[in-house]
């Protein structure tokens, strides 16, 4: 079997175009070859009907630049003595690629069942012409036909229909007479119940030129891109952003859950929309308090929101005093105008406890959990280790535990084993990842299902005190906090708290970390916001003495030389730009009455009408602590603020 390559695609000099072949697991690079820098051709040799995929790609002085997109599949009939493949490359950054992501081709437009129009019989070793068309932007009850002035072809009257069997590939063959072939030809979207075109592609029409080598035996493949839609009529869609915990019912305990984006699907499908957005549905419970309702500041990037589990989809309590002590605490939760976040988890720590003790034995006996847990040991073993040792220290502070502050291995294995003696206190969140994992899951097929997309929030950041940092505190930077400068609308900046990456570190291994990370969000969901897109690039820094965003940098940056500060007029000693500008003149108009008040407690004078902070107030984390914690400056609460202010009066 012969197979000759033939791709359009105008490039520069020095650049060549190659073919990556795979064929029985194994790749083949060939290189192209071309007379005019834009028809590129490669002829190769594989044994009769074998079974291969193949990809262009650029070669380049710089390195090599692939096309969009996976693999290209081959689904035509390979009996042919010579096969003609005739290509066109498919660019990385074309608007239509967003089509073919899991969002649009696997819930938008999935087709539930495919349609495949009637084939007609070709005869044995005819020479044959195979219309292939890639494009997913399509609903999926409409298909695509061609027209073309040609018989075959219905001579502009009459399409051929185009099969769905390969969606996104769409296929219809002919069987075609002599050697020479010149057609002119057009898609159109296509109902198959009405039998009625929906809509005619726009532009001029396509056009087809070549010449088989003999009279039979051979086959032409022709492999278009994308429908050519009038921009009137290209898709178009909406959908709303919500939080988990606001999709409140009466099937809930107080607080949204994963079971409820099945009712928002409904809903949504009813209304016309196409995507459900949420905020990030990771594990935030730190203190244990309100402040853990923040959906931004996961203990773990892994681990779902135990919060978000409804507990009668687990299992229905036996203990009938238990069961009515549940009922009378969600009829109570539910109640409450806004989520009593404290309250929630203070009932469902409790009433999850009962239900592992109920399940337990069940759970560790089912295949399906412990595949789940299998599956997922990388980060689901270390995570329920965190969640023991947080609880057993009362905090996430790793570094203040009295054991196991640094992260082991061997630790984790030991305490996730049935024989360490507080196994249950390990074992109990497993089992309700497992169960986070099933409901959340389940929600995701029911909106695919119902052509919905449920979106997910990447937060950039993670928990100072993660289950992440405590495993890997190397992948962090952490004496810096990202934040983000000041603007209108933060004059002093924002403190985010979380490290920063240490992208340098990261990169050794492949950024395995982050693929792990994406990886698992994609089980759930089918498409990301990411917030934010920026600090992949760069990201403001807070050293973690300060705690305004005014005492950040930029991470990366571009250093000033001296030589550039003095074409801006900065000369001599910058001593003066180094450290806080206080002087005397402004601090009645920063301080008011209280002026007198801060030189005598907290500056110290240099000279006439020059003053420094204190040592004990010389950073935005000394000041904050002091007022904190000291009794001595309660009263003074109302100057914190300011102070910080000064020691933010730095140019460089």
């Amino acid at each position: 079997m012969i197979v000759n390559f033939h791709i359009h695609y105008s490039t520069t000099p020095g650049t060549q175009i190659a073919i990556r072949l795979k064929t029985n697991g194994q790749f083949r690079e060939i290189t192209c070859q071309s007379y005019d820098g834009a028809n590129w051709t490669a002829v190769v040799q594989l044994a009769e009907n074998e079974e291969f995929t193949y990809k262009y790609f650029l070669k380049t002085p710089n390195g090599d630049t692939d096309e969009h997109g996976e693999y290209r599949p081959v689904f035509f009939d390979k009996k042919a003595a010579q096969i003609f493949v005739q290509d066109y490359w498919r660019p990385q950054h074309e608007a239509e690629r967003m089509f073919f992501s899991a969002a649009f081709k696997d819930v938008i437009f999935r087709r539930k069942t495919a349609i495949t129009p009637a084939k007609k019989q070709l005869k044995t070793g005819a020479n044959r012409i195979v219309f292939q068309l890639y494009a997913a932007a399509l609903p999926p009850d409409l298909t695509f036909c061609v027209f073309g002035n040609n018989d075959a072809l219905g001579n502009w009257k009459k399409p051929l229909e185009l099969s769905s069997e390969q969606y996104p590939y769409w296929q219809a063959e002919l069987e075609w007479d002599g050697q020479a072939v010149d057609l002119e030809y057009k898609f159109a979207a296509y109902s198959p119940d009405n039998q009625q075109v929906v809509e005619w592609e726009s532009g001029e029409n396509r056009r087809l030129s070549f010449s088989f080598p003999s009279e039979k035996g051979n086959c032409l493949v022709r492999t278009d891109e994308s429908f050519r839609y009038d921009p009137k009529t290209h898709w178009r869609g909406a959908g709303l952003a919500i939080p988990v915990f606001s999709l409140r019912s009466e099937n809930g305990c107080g607080i949204g859950e994963f079971n409820d984006l099945r009712l928002l699907t409904d809903w949504a499908a009813r209304t016309g929309m196409k995507l459900v957005q949420t905020l990030p549905v990771n594990d935030t419970i730190a203190s244990k308090t309100w402040t853990d309702s923040y959906p931004y500041n996961a203990i773990s990037v892994f681990a779902l929101h135990p919060l978000y589990v409804n507990l009668q989809s687990i299992a229905k309590l036996k203990d009938k005093a238990a069961e009515e002590r549940l009922h009378k605490a969600i009829t109570k939760l539910n109640q409450s105008e806004t989520v009593d976040f404290e309250g929630v988890l203070k009932v469902k720590t409790e009433f999850f406890k009962l239900l592992y003790e109920q399940e337990k034995a069940a759970f560790f006996k089912d295949k399906t959990a412990q595949q789940f847990i299998e599956e997922n040991a990388d980060w689901l073993k270390p995570y329920a280790v965190f969640c023991h040792l947080r609880d057993v220290n009362g905090t996430t502070d790793f570094n203040a535990w009295k054991e196991h502050a640094s992260y082991s291995p061997k630790v984790v294995a030991e305490l996730c084993s049935p024989k360490y003696k507080a196994f249950d206190e390990v074992g109990i969140h497993l089992f309700i990842q497992y169960h986070a994992h099933i409901q959340l899951l389940g929600a995701t097929n029911y909106a695919r299902q119902h052509g919905v997309i449920l979106k997910g929030d990447l937060p950039i950041g993670v928990h100072r005190e993660s289950c992440d940092a405590w495993v890997a505190p190397h992948l962090y930077n952490m004496d810096g906090q990202a934040g983000a400068p000041p603007d209108l609308y933060a004059v002093d900046g924002q403190n985010w708290g979380f490290p920063t990456y240490n992208w340098a570190v990261m990169a050794q291994d492949g950024f395995a970390w982050w693929q792990q990370r994406m990886t698992k969000l994609a089980e759930y969901f089918d498409a990301l916001r990411i917030d934010h897109i920026l600090g992949f690039f760069r990201i403001w820094e807070i050293p973690t003495n300060q705690t305004e965003g005014t005492m950040g940098l930029f991470n990366p940056r571009l250093p000033y030389s001296r030589q550039d500060l003095a074409a801006m007029g900065l000369h001599g000693s910058l001593e003066r730009y180094l450290q806080p500008y206080i002087r005397a003149h402004f601090l009645g108009e920063m301080f008011g009455n209280d002026a007198g008040l801060v030189v005598e407690n907290f500056l110290e004078q240099t000279s006439p009408g020059v003053f420094r902070l204190r040592n004990f107030v010389d950073n935005q984390l000394k000041i904050k602590q002091l007022f904190a914690n000291d009794e001595k400056f309660a009263k003074l609460k109302h100057l914190e603020k300011p102070l910080k202010r000064l020691v933010s009066e730095v140019l460089l």
